[in-house]
C-alpha cells in the first residue's frame, strides 16, 4: 500500500506470498505445483478462478455481499464435490474425474 520496494523474503515475512525459490529452481516448481492443479477439482478450480477475477475487474465497486453472491453463483454440486466430501469423510485422498 506505501509503493515501497519489497525483497521476496520481505515480501514472505510479511505473508504476501508462501514460497521464495531460487531462479534455477523456478520451472520445477511451478511445474509441480501445476502437476498438482492437473489432478485437483476441475471445477471448483474453474469456478475459484471465474470469482476472482470476477472480484478483481470489479475490486473497486465489489461488496462483501457481492463476493458471497458470486462465489455461490459458482459453486456446483459435481461429481468431484461429492469425492471431496466423501474422501474428506472417509479419511483419504480424493480421486478427482473433472466431472
Amino acid at each position: 500500500m506505501t509503493g515501497d520496494r519489497l525483497t521476496a523474503a520481505e515480501a514472505k515475512e510479511l505473508g504476501l506470498i508462501r514460497h521464495v525459490v531460487p531462479a534455477e529452481e523456478l520451472m520445477q516448481v511451478a511445474h509441480g505445483k501445476a502437476a498438482r492443479l492437473a489432478t485437483g477439482p476441475r471445477m471448483a478450480i474453474e469456478g475459484t478462478k471465474q470469482t476472482l477475477n470476477c472480484l478483481l475487474r470489479q475490486a473497486v465497486d465489489a461488496t462483501l455481499d457481492y463476493g458471497l453472491l458470486r462465489e455461490k453463483q459458482c459453486m456446483q454440486v459435481s461429481d468431484d464435490c461429492v469425492e471431496a466430501l466423501t474422501a474428506f469423510a472417509e479419511k483419504r485422498e480424493p480421486v478427482f474425474t473433472g466431472n
